[in-house]
C-alpha cells in the first residue's frame, strides 16, 4: 500500500503532458497545504514521535485523506466516508493511527476555526468512535505516545493565550496564566481535546500508564498551572465597575472540563492499596508543581498583603486535596507518607484556599458589591452542584488537613487575620473601629462568617469518612430542605463528580427521606406537578444547616426559615 501511494505521488521530470502538469500542480498544492499546518518544534524527548514532528510525512493514502479532512475542518461527507468502513478492524486501527498522527494539527485548527463549535462536534464525532475501544486506545498509547500527544496538544493551544498573572504583587510575579477573554477560552475550543482525554482515561490500563509516567505527570501539572490563579478579581473600593466582565464563565468552565473531569477519571481507578504507589507519584508531582507555582508568584510568606483580590481557581490545590482524600480513605496511606512535615510549607499551602473562603464570605456580605453581579455569580458558581465537589469541598478538605498539622493557635491566628476581625476578638475596652478593610456595617457579618467558617471546618465530613450512601443521603436531604423538588430536579441537582454515574441507591434514599406529594389541580385550572417533600423526621435528625450553606441556592434562606417554622410547631 505504501509503495502504491509513493508511486502515485511521483512527479515526472518531463512536464510536457497535461497529466504531468496536473501532477506537478497537485504536488505543489499539497506541499503548501502541509506547510500551512506546522507543529512547534518538538522537545528533545519527542524527536522520534511521529505525531509531534514539525513537518508531516504521509506514507499512505489514508493518512493523506485524514490530513485533508483536518485541513478542510472535517467536511461531513468525507467524515461519513471515513467512518463507514470502521467495522473492519484493520481499517479502524489504520484510521486511528492516521488520526493520532494529525492530532496536534487538529488542536491548531480548533484554535483557528471561524466556527469552533461545529468543528468541535465533528472532531468528537470521529474521535469518540476511535478512542472508546480500550485495547486500541492502549495500543495507541504504547506505540504512538497518545497520552503525551494529547497533553502536548492542550499545552500548544494554551501557550498561545498566556498572560502575566496579577496575583499579589504583579511586578514580582513571573507566573503566566491563560487569558480568559480569548476565543480559545470563551468558545471552549479545547473541549474536544479534553473530551478525548477523558475518554481514554476511562480505560483503566491507559489511566494507570498515565499515572506511572513521571514525565507525563510533570507535563500535566505544568499544563494545570496555566489555570492556577487565572481570572483574578480586584475589589473595587471607590466606584461601581463600569463594565462587568463575563470572563468568569470561561474560567469556571475551563477548570471543570480541563482539570476536574480528568481528575475524577484518574481517581476512579485508585480504589485500593494495589495502586497506592501511583497515588504517591501523582501527589509528589502535584506538590512539586505547587512549590514551583508558589516560587513563580513570589509567595514566600503567609503575611503577603492581598486582601483586595481573589482568584477562585486553584486546580493544583484541588488535585492535591482529592488525591490525598483518596489515598487516606481508600488506599491505607497516611498523611505522614505524602505530606511534607514542614509547618512553613503547610502555612503557605493553606493560604490560597483560605483566601478563597474569606472572599466568598466577603462577597455574600456585600464587600464586593461595587464589582457588580458577576462577582456574586462567581461565589454562587463556586458552590453550585456541578462544581462543589471539585472546588469548595476540596478546598475545605485541604484546610481541614492543614488545621490538624499546624499548631491550633497559629492556624486560628491566621484565620482571624484573614477575616480581619482581630479587634473583635480582643478583651480590651472598645476603642471604636480600627479596621481599614471593613466598613462599620460589615464588621458583624464578617464576624458571623468567621464563626460559620470555623463551624464548617469542624462539622463538615464530606471527605472525612462519610460512606458514599451517607454522603448521598446528606446531599439529598440538603436539596429537599432548600425546597420541595420534582424527581428530575433532584436527579439534576445532586452534586456530581464530573461524569461519574448517578448513585445506585438514589431511589432507596429518596424513599427513606422524602414523601411524594401527588399532582394537584390548582384553583386556576393548572395542574401542579408532583413533588417530593422532606419527611418530618428529616428536620429533626438529618437537617444540617451548615451543609446547606455550602450548596448554592437562593433557597438557603428558605431552608433556614422552614427549619425555624417547623421547630416552633
Amino acid at each position: 500500500m505504501r509503495r502504491k501511494y509513493r508511486v502515485l505521488n511521483e512527479v515526472p521530470e518531463n512536464l510536457d503532458t497535461e497529466y504531468a502538469q496536473y501532477q506537478h500542480e497537485s504536488r505543489r498544492i499539497y506541499e503548501e497545504a502541509v506547510k500551512s499546518l506546522p507543529n512547534p518544534k518538538p522537545s528533545d524527548d519527542f524527536q522520534d514521535c511521529p505525531s509531534l514532528q514539525e513537518n508531516l510525512v504521509h506514507k499512505t493514502f489514508l493518512e493523506e485523506l485524514v490530513f485533508w479532512t483536518v485541513k478542510f475542518e472535517f467536511p461531513q461527507k468525507v467524515v461519513c466516508l471515513l467512518l463507514n468502513m470502521l467495522p473492519d478492524p484493520d481499517y479502524k486501527e489504520a484510521l486511528t493511527r492516521a488520526f493520532v498522527l494529525h492530532y496536534s494539527r487538529i488542536s491548531m485548527m480548533l484554535e483557528r476555526s471561524a466556527d469552533p463549535d461545529t468543528l468541535s462536534n465533528r472532531v468528537v464525532h470521529v474521535s469518540v468512535q476511535l478512542f472508546s475501544n480500550e485495547s486500541l486506545a492502549l495500543r495507541m498509547t504504547e506505540q504512538l505516545n497518545l497520552l503525551h500527544v494529547m497533553v502536548i496538544s492542550l499545552k500548544y493551544m494554551m501557550n498561545n493565550i498566556l498572560i502575566r498573572n496579577t496575583l499579589h504583587n504583579a511586578d514580582d510575579n513571573c507566573h503566566y496564566v491563560v487569558d480568559c477573554a480569548k476565543p480559545v477560552m470563551k468558545d471552549h475550543c479545547y473541549w474536544p481535546l479534553v473530551s478525548d482525554l477523558n475518554n481514554v482515561l476511562s480505560h483503566r490500563p491507559v489511566a494507570l500508564k498515565f499515572m506511572s509516567d513521571d514525565s507525563l505527570l510533570e507535563m500535566w501539572f505544568a499544563f494545570l498551572s496555566m489555570f492556577q490563579g487565572m481570572n483574578v478579581n480586584q475589589r473595587e473600593l471607590n466606584q461601581h465597575i463600569e463594565f462587568e466582565p463575563n470572563t468568569y464563565y470561561a474560567a469556571f468552565s475551563a477548570e471543570l472540563e480541563a482539570s476536574a473531569y480528568p481528575m475524577w477519571a484518574l481517581v476512579s481507578h485508585l480504589t485500593d492499596s494495589t495502586t497506592a504507589a501511583l497515588t504517591k507519584r501523582v501527589l509528589s508531582a502535584c506538590l512539586t508543581e505547587i512549590n514551583n507555582w508558589l516560587e513563580a508568584i513570589n509567595f514566600t510568606t503567609p503575611t503577603v498583603e492581598d486582601s483586595y483580590q481573589v482568584s477562585f481557581h486553584l486546580p493544583l490545590h484541588r488535585y492535591l486535596a482529592v488525591f490525598l482524600c483518596q489515598a487516606v480513605a481508600k488506599q491505607g496511606i497516611s498523611l505522614n507518607e505524602v505530606l511534607p512535615p514542614a509547618e512553613y510549607f503547610l502555612n503557605l499551602l493553606m493560604m490560597h484556599p483560605l483566601l478563597v473562603q474569606v472572599a466568598f464570605y466577603e462577597i455574600l456580605n456585600g464587600l464586593w458589591v461595587r464589582n457588580g453581579l458577576q462577582i456574586k455569580g462567581q461565589a454562587m458558581t463556586y458552590i453550585q452542584c456541578n462544581f462543589c465537589n471539585s472546588m469548595v469541598d476540596a478546598d475545605l478538605y485541604l484546610l481541614q488537613i492543614c488545621s490538624t498539622r499546624i499548631p491550633a493557635e497559629n492556624f486560628l491566628k491566621t484565620v482571624i487575620e484573614k477575616f480581619h476581625i482581630k479587634e473583635w476578638m480582643s478583651s480590651s475596652s472598645f476603642q471604636g473601629p480600627q479596621n481599614v478593610y471593613l466598613d462599620g456595617e460589615h464588621d458583624t457579618p464578617m464576624l458571623e462568617s468567621f464563626l460559620t467558617f470555623l463551624a464548617t471546618l469542624i462539622s463538615i465530613r464530606t471527605n472525612l469518612g462519610l460512606t458514599e450512601t451517607a454522603l448521598n443521603r446528606l446531599e439529598m436531604v440538603t436539596l429537599l430542605c432548600m425546597g420541595d423538588k420534582t424527581h428530575s430536579q433532584l436527579m439534576e441537582l445532586m452534586p456530581e463528580r464530573c461524569g461519574t454515574s448517578q448513585s445506585r441507591d438514589f431511589e432507596a434514599l429518596l424513599a427513606e427521606v422524602a414523601d411524594y406529594r401527588a399532582p394537584a389541580l390548582e384553583a386556576s385550572g393548572n395542574m401542579q406537578q408532583g413533588m417530593y417533600v422532606p419527611k418530618a423526621k428529616v428536620w429533626e435528625h438529618r437537617y444540617d444547616p451548615i451543609h446547606v450553606l455550602l450548596r448554592a441556592s437562593e433557597a438557603c434562606e428558605q431552608a433556614e426559615s422552614r427549619g425555624e417554622s417547623l421547630a416552633s410547631i
